[in-house]
């Protein structure tokens, strides 16, 4: 024991020089190790957010793409100005319309219910007690596709004529033909909803539509320019005192001044909104010296006299 005692004091020094050295050795070893893993998690932590980064931008080019992209139009439809506008192209359009136009110059009721939708009591008494109108002919269909399939916007060119006058007056209606569930064609007579409404409104801005206008204009001052009797007729008798009075339900009328809507065919109705000049209308009936339109969803009157 004496001995080892001895061994030990003359060697603690160099015990003691290397436990420091392991010591210090176990130190660097432990240094070493965390400055590796602290880069190796720098190096990752750059690699997440350079790639969340491009993620980022990716993601914003995607975002920014789909907005420059044009807004597509609702499954189903097709802009107006895309389509063309087409004569007799639909046979069994044109049948529909000239029966249409038939049993409403017969002020058959019952014939043109079995092509609309809708006749109401008040619209079959306008028909069975037209004093003026006596027949309709030369039936032609010029026909836009309409904005979903077995849909068509119609314009119908024909003749009408009053009783006693030997001029038939051209005209020109839109109409809007559906198909059922059975497959059978009709005029829609009914409100259609907003973005219907709006495409068949555009149709009007075809180029197409818009000469085959000016060609109706044209025949109709032909007409009361070749016969002194029919100008006579429609200036001072007529149904009113002007053209819009003698036109037919469904005719387009141009606003000649910018004039007010009112609910009731009278001064005293309540004023729904305005009509600006040169806008135009559909005609949907007519009251005395008032004509009947639609306007923003509701029914309208505007004075006769007020359109070109």
């Amino acid at each position: 024991m004496d001995n080892f005692r001895e061994w030990l004091s003359d060697n603690l020094r160099y015990i003691l020089l290397g436990l420091f050295i392991i010591l210090a050795l176990a130190v660097i070893f432990l240094g070493i190790r965390f400055l590796s893993s602290r880069v190796g998690s720098d190096d990752e932590t750059a690699q997440v957010q350079q790639e969340a980064s491009d993620d980022e931008i990716k993601e914003d080019a995607s975002a920014d793409a789909a907005a420059n992209e044009p807004t597509a139009a609702p499954e189903g439809t097709v802009a107006p100005e895309k389509v063309p506008l087409e004569k007799e192209a639909y046979p069994e359009v044109t049948t529909v319309i000239q029966t249409y136009y038939t049993a409403l110059g017969n002020k058959d009721t019952a014939g043109i219910k079995s092509v609309v939708d809708s006749l109401d009591a008040t619209e079959e008494a306008k028909i069975t007690k037209d004093p003026y109108i006596e027949d309709y002919g030369d039936v032609e269909t010029y026909t836009v596709e309409g904005p979903s399939e077995g849909t068509y916007v119609v314009f119908a060119r024909y003749t009408y004529k009053f009783k006693d006058i030997d001029t038939a007056v051209p005209g020109l209606s839109q109409l809007y033909v559906c198909t059922d569930e059975d497959g059978k064609l009709y005029i829609a007579t009914r409100e259609q909803d907003q973005q219907t409404q709006e495409y068949i409104e555009n149709t009007l801005d075809l180029q197409e539509v818009q000469e085959l206008r000016e060609e109706v204009e044209a025949d109709y001052e032909t007409a009361l320019e070749s016969d002194e009797n029919l100008r006579d007729f429609i200036e001072n008798i007529g149904v009113g005192t002007s053209k819009a009075a003698s036109a037919a339900e469904g005719d387009q009328l141009t606003v000649k001044s910018d004039c007010n809507v009112r609910s009731e065919p009278s001064e005293e109705g309540e004023i729904l909104g305005k009509l600006g000049e040169g806008q135009q209308v559909t005609k949907m009936g007519s009251e005395g010296d008032w004509i009947e339109i639609t306007y923003e969803e509701q029914t309208g009157y505007v004075r006769s006299d007020l359109f070109e």
